[in-house]
């Protein structure tokens, strides 16, 4: 690991559990079965697949930048329930950001198509007053 990488944010590990428990609830084995290797290794006297721990350790490094904007991440996951497989790491990271953009785009605030017609009217009510009482 470079120092860069070292200094790029990460996402807690129970973010990200989190995240691989969402999707393993959406998807099922076609989440699970994407990152296991069948190559067990043992930590803290209990057995995992060094498949998921890589990709939950890779998932946490790409996701580090949306830290700080957890909605943005359960958004995404929300955007995956109409989703029938389950995202790639690239494709997750743009639903992050696709949430950001659809968020954050400038919203219009258009006036009502009537406003015109009842400023006019309203301009025209209160000079027809003034003539009546001068």
């Amino acid at each position: 690991m470079t120092t860069a990488e070292r200094s790029k944010p990460t996402l807690p590990d129970s973010w990200v559990e989190r995240i691989f428990d969402r999707m393993q609830g959406l998807y099922g084995s076609l989440w699970v079965d994407r990152w296991r290797t069948g190559e067990m290794v043992q930590r803290a006297g209990r057995q995992f697949d060094q498949g998921l721990l890589n990709a939950k350790a890779t998932w946490a490094q790409e996701l580090g930048g949306f830290a700080g904007q957890p909605e943005r991440i359960s958004r995404a996951l929300e955007a995956c329930r109409g989703k029938p497989l389950p995202p790639t790491l690239p494709e997750f990271v743009e639903l992050c950001r696709a949430q950001v953009a659809e968020q954050g785009a400038p919203r219009l605030s258009l006036a009502h198509p009537k406003a015109e017609a009842r400023a006019r009217n309203m301009a025209g009510v209160q000079a027809l007053i003034r003539r009546m009482t001068a």
